[in-house]
């Protein structure tokens, strides 16, 4: 994303004015909350450190309820029409536009920004919705773009109509950008001050606008080259969740999320309280909650505990549990531009993941949900910043946060065709239980350095992907596409070169998966480098990864 501070008039001046967008009106409310918070604080201190008792001889009053709360509702009238006040100074300067070069932002009152971001470096468009949006109806559009270190560019608020009307807007755009077509707009679809559009949102949700994705997928599930089980998850429309029809005016679309009208197929829905199970048996939920436990004993042995103590252990209890919000009633469907992942509990995310920018998936199981046979994928998309990390969703976009072996087949035949060996089935049963014939395994020597894992670490490079299983009390696995990793980096410490051994490391655009190959003999490691080294190449010449047209055309049909 490329940002401009300088000649800001010149700049401006090449986009025409009415292509500029402003945001919806009750923007500077929330704009302002944290000047009301900062304001806020400031009063509260005043009013506490002031001396009440000698007000109390110049107004006799000073000490009552009354005047007390006279005080307080008059600081927070001031409080809140200077915090609206400053949100709506900073609501006047903030635009967005859509044009040819990709997607502008300026803002700023005393010092003027602006941002550019190409349509070429557009990676993902999500929605989020945090509980003030929940609640009443906004949404914000955030664009992530292909350089790791760059800020997103975060639209909103809008109303969520007007949410999913941008994003159908900026991934129609970015489509026709990678097809060579020019990007151009029939009509806003938000127009200024942020108001519904009626046409855009019927446009939206009719059955025309997203051409075959009513299809049956049943046709298509049978030919899952990874051995998918008869009676796993079926696809569905997502529009059954919703009594709304298809074709319905915008006004009619719900507050939850406006695509659930379009004709997009549910593949994937998360259980929540599997979800939570998952978080409490593990280590960190044992130890959590055996924390907490003995809190409360202590509590009642003792007639009474530190306040600080049961703070620490709610604080502890929260942190295992809080990843699970993110991730809470998780449901995936297949959109017309890609799988479009919807999560959230206090706010929702809605994720659009064009499969062409997949560049990793990563499959996992801890040890303690082996016995429930629960798995979890995520894919590592290029270019996503680093705040999801932040946010504990691992290294990319958790698309099934627990789900069965059955699920698992599904939603990685969705991902991928296949995994272009001469038996997926086989290897696919190798990556997900006992490594065999399918998988290159590494030698005794590794044993002093991987005592425990170096039997049942693997991998495999095919003309199609490079698959790496490691762990063997829990298990995880990725498959990383021939055609999207980066480079290879051979590294080996002193102990590793005294008994000949040496691990090889495939990096990524952005962010990392398991995407390392550890203690092999180093004239494997070699060979490996060459190999990969020339499939590489040919899978880059043969496209082996799939087009979003391809991709539809197999999975939707």
């Amino acid at each position: 994303m490329e940002q401009v501070d300088h000649n800001l008039e010149a700049a401006n001046a090449e986009i025409a004015e009415d292509s500029w967008r402003h945001f919806h009106k009750v923007t500077p409310i929330t704009k302002g909350t944290a000047i009301w918070v900062f304001v806020a604080i400031i009063f509260y201190n005043i009013v506490k450190d002031a001396p009440w008792e000698k007000l109390r001889d110049i107004h006799p009053d000073a000490a009552d309820l009354w005047f007390y709360l006279a005080v307080f509702v008059g600081g927070l009238l001031v409080v809140s029409t200077l915090a609206v006040a400053a949100g709506w100074v900073v609501w006047t300067k903030q635009s967005f536009a859509l044009v040819e070069n990709g997607i502008h932002y300026r803002s700023g009152v005393f010092i003027q920004t602006r941002q550019h971001m190409l349509w070429e470096r557009i990676q993902s468009v999500e929605i989020d919705q945090s509980l003030f949006g929940r609640i009443f109806g906004f949404g914000t559009v955030v664009v992530d773009s292909a350089a790791a270190g760059d800020r997103q560019l975060r639209l909103g608020l809008l109303t969520m109509a007007d949410c999913a009307a941008l994003r159908h807007e900026l991934l129609t755009g970015l489509t026709r950008k990678r097809t060579g077509l020019p990007v151009t707009s029939d009509a806003h679809v938000i127009p200024d001050a942020g108001a519904q559009v009626a046409s855009a949102g019927a446009e939206l949700v009719g059955e025309e606008s997203v051409p075959g994705v009513t299809g049956s997928l049943a046709a298509a599930e049978a030919s899952v080259p990874m051995g998918r089980a008869a009676g796993g998850v079926s696809a569905q429309p997502a529009g059954s969740e919703s009594t709304n029809v298809p074709g319905a005016p915008a006004s009619a679309i719900p507050v939850f999320d406006p695509d659930d009208l379009v004709n997009d197929h549910l593949v994937y829905e998360l259980n929540p309280w599997k979800l939570m199970a998952t978080r409490l048996v593990s280590w960190q939920g044992f130890s959590a909650l055996a924390y907490l436990i003995f809190t409360v004993w202590i509590t009642v042995e003792t007639e009474g505990a530190s306040f600080g103590i049961i703070l620490t252990a709610l604080g502890i209890f929260y942190a295992v549990i809080k990843p699970a919000f993110t991730q809470w009633d998780t449901k995936v469907y297949i959109s017309e531009h890609g799988l479009r992942v919807r999560s959230g509990l206090t706010s929702i995310r809605t994720i659009t993941v064009p499969p062409e920018r997949v560049h990793a998936i990563t499959v996992s199981q801890t040890w303690l949900a082996r016995a429930c046979g629960w798995w979890s994928l995520d894919v590592t998309v290029a270019g996503r910043t680093t705040d999801d990390v932040k946010e504990n969703l691992l290294s990319g976009v958790p698309v099934m946060p627990v789900g069965t072996i059955e699920d698992l087949q599904h939603v990685m035949w969705v991902l991928r065709p296949d995994l272009g060996s001469e038996n997926d089935g086989q290897l696919f049963a190798e990556l997900t239980g006992t490594p065999g014939e399918a998988l290159l395994p590494t030698t005794k020597a590794a044993r002093l350095f991987d005592p425990f894992q170096w039997g049942f670490r693997g991998f495999v490079a095919t003309p199609a992907v490079v698959a790496i299983r490691s762990k063997r009390v829990g298990r995880s696995f990725a498959v990383i596409p021939q055609d999207r990793w980066q480079s290879c980096a051979i590294t080996q410490g002193p102990w590793q070169a005294r008994r000949g051994l040496a691990s090889l490391r495939i990096d990524l655009v952005g962010v990392s998966a398991n995407s390392t190959i550890k203690n092999y003999p180093i004239e494997r490691v070699r060979e490996a480098v060459v190999d990969l080294a020339e499939r590489g190449k040919a899978a880059r010449a043969a496209k082996v990864s799939e087009t979003i047209d391809q991709w539809k055309a197999r999975v939707i049909g």
